[in-house]
């Protein structure tokens, strides 16, 4: 009915004075030291509008500018400045730092430093570690997404496992989290801060993905899972624009959602004095093998212990109140209603009395377990598809032991079948998972 458009710069008050943020479905009012945080930041030209002094139109990717426009405009025929310049891109005929950061050729250029830094170290990141590598990206901010995701996912390990004739691929971390991770981090880093790079960090048993500056506005640690503030919206909406981000504000919770469907600890987020880490924790105390597994069973509950006393009944033939204790340090009453839990949802049967008392497997997690050998090339494509986010003609070669144009059948057949989505072009071309149907 209305199109309210987003303020991009300074803040308005209601008629009693207050200043109200959106928290999820809800207003709020910014008081105390919030306020005078929000109200310093938001009066200021924010700084993804700011002009870059020493840019000029020139210093523009002609052909990148058009491709975008004709997308966001719909028109195939567009002015490019006035285009830009309609879009909040240009300020008196100059280039925006976020026109460089997505148009710009070499946004890296005259001492700017708005790339990301991949640094891998040797041991666990609580003890002494060393540095074994470091890489440094650049690009525009679309492309440097695509080249830090891709270099973080050939960098952390991928346990191979095989099931009948068919061999899968489990990395150590959702190739999801790591991307929405990316994203959060370069759509909402303070650009104010042009010496500073993104951070990756990779140590033995988790990754950190650091951006420079605190959290904008009236965002906490407490509610980053609800608050809906960016302090690049131009940025951000574009974006979304390039279908890179879906609704604005859900990106922790897929990361969080993208771990605990990996059965990973939730990720831990740290707010430190120069910059905001996102920290995943990878590995545990599952073995690929046994998180392929769960992943295929139904009705899972949530949380490590009940994952856990499946694995003991899997690869020792049974569990125990007493096993689930010393495995998880919990009291006798937690591994009770653990185990009973599992009883209930049809994944263990109990067997013997009193003390005697033992767990095996039954029910749907039994039938599971007798046939890990999946002849359906498709549907082990597919579910591939699903846990690492995408998958491309040469996946497919390694996963199934197949030729290229095997393979390459097999996922025309998965469009088709509208199970898979085909993205990019020839040699390039990836295949993600097709969002669930809505009635």
């Amino acid at each position: 009915m209305v199109d309210v458009p987003p303020i991009r710069s300074g803040f308005v008050q209601t008629s009693s004075g207050r200043v109200l943020v959106r928290a999820g479905p809800t207003n709020r009012a910014v008081i105390g030291e919030d306020l005078v945080a929000f109200v310093t930041e938001r009066s200021t030209v924010p700084t993804e509008d700011r002009v870059v002094a020493d840019a000029t139109f020139d210093d523009l990717d002609e052909e990148v500018v058009r491709v975008f426009l004709r997308s966001r405009l719909s028109r195939n025929r567009v002015d490019l400045r006035t285009g830009l310049r309609d879009l909040g891109f240009l300020n008196e005929g100059r280039p925006t730092l976020a026109c460089v950061l997505l148009f710009g050729k070499e946004p890296r250029s005259n001492r700017r430093r708005y790339g990301i830094d991949l640094l891998r170290f040797e041991g666990r990141a609580a003890d002494k570690h060393v540095l074994r590598d470091r890489r440094q990206m650049d690009g525009r901010l679309p492309d440097l997404v695509d080249i830090a995701d891709r270099a973080v996912y050939e960098t952390m390990r991928r346990d191979a496992v095989v099931r009948g004739m068919i061999r899968e691929e489990v990395p150590e971390y959702p190739p999801v989290a790591i991307r929405e991770a990316l994203l959060n981090a370069v759509g909402h880093r303070d650009y104010s801060e042009a010496g500073s790079a993104i951070q990756i960090r990779i140590f033995d048993d988790r990754v950190e993905i650091e951006s420079p500056g605190a959290l904008p506005g009236p965002v906490t640690i407490d509610n980053l899972k609800e608050a809906q503030y960016s302090r690049n919206a131009r940025l951000m909406d574009t974006f979304h624009e390039l279908d890179l981000v879906e609704e604005a504000g859900e990106g922790i919770g897929r990361i969080f959602d993208a771990m605990d469907e990996a059965l990973l600890e939730a990720p831990v987020f740290v707010e430190t004095a120069g910059g905001f880490v996102v920290q995943l924790g990878g590995g545990g105390a599952l073995r690929a093998e046994d998180r392929l597994w769960l992943q295929s069973l139904h009705d899972l509950p949530p949380g490590p212990h009940g994952r856990v006393a499946l694995v003991q009944a899997r690869n020792r033939g049974s569990v125990s109140n007493e096993a689930l204790r010393a495995a998880r340090a919990m009291t006798s009453a937690e591994a009770r209603e653990t185990l009973h839990t599992l009883v209930v949802r049809g994944h263990l049967a109990a067997r013997g009395t009193g003390r005697g008392t033992y767990y095996v497997l039954d029910g749907r997690a039994a039938d599971e377990d007798s046939s890990t050998s999946p002849t359906d090339r498709m549907t082990a494509v597919v579910s591939h598809a699903r846990r690492v986010g995408a998958v491309a003609n040469r996946d497919v070669r390694g996963l199934l032991g197949i030729s290229r144009v095997e393979a390459l059948g097999l996922l025309d057949r998965a469009v088709a079948a509208g199970l898979l989505v085909a993205e990019g072009n020839r040699r390039a071309r990836r295949y993600l998972p097709a969002p669930p149907q809505r009635s």
